[in-house]
C-alpha cells in the first residue's frame, strides 16, 4: 500500500519534499521514542519531538525517506522556518495538533 502524501513546496531552498501519515508502528515507535527521551525543554515537551516527527515523516515522491535516525543533528541545523514548514504539515496530516487532539477527546 502507498504511503499518504503531501506534497510541500520549500521556498527556503527551492525544492519540494513529500510529507507523509506514518503507519500505526511508525506512529507507536514515535510516541516510545518520545517518551523516553530524557532531554525536555522547559515545558517538558521533548527536544526529539520536532526532529524525530520530520525524520519520520519527510520523504521523496516515490515514498522513500530523506532523512534516517543519524540525522538528527543535521536536521537542527536546517533554517528554523524550514523545519517548522516540514513539522506543522506532518502534524497537520498525523493528527498530532492540539485541535486534532482536542477534536478526539470532545469525541
Amino acid at each position: 500500500m502507498s504511503p499518504i502524501m503531501k506534497e510541500l513546496f520549500l521556498k527556503e531552498m527551492d525544492a519540494s519534499i513529500w510529507v507523509k501519515v506514518m503507519t500505526g508502528e511508525e506512529r507507536r515507535n514515535f510516541h516510545i521514542r518520545c517518551a523516553t527521551d530524557k532531554k525536555k525543554t522547559s515545558d517538558g515537551t521533548p527536544e526529539c519531538l520536532v526532529p524525530l516527527l520530520i525524520i519520520m515523516c519527510s520523504c521523496w515522491d516515490t515514498g522513500e525517506p530523506i532523512f534516517t535516525f543519524e540525522d538528527m543533528e543535521a536536521i537542527d541545523k536546517l533554517p528554523s522556518t524550514v523545519m517548522g514548514k516540514i513539522f506543522e504539515t506532518a502534524a497537520e496530516l498525523n493528527g498530532l495538533t492540539q485541535k486534532s487532539i482536542d477534536k478526539k477527546v470532545k469525541n
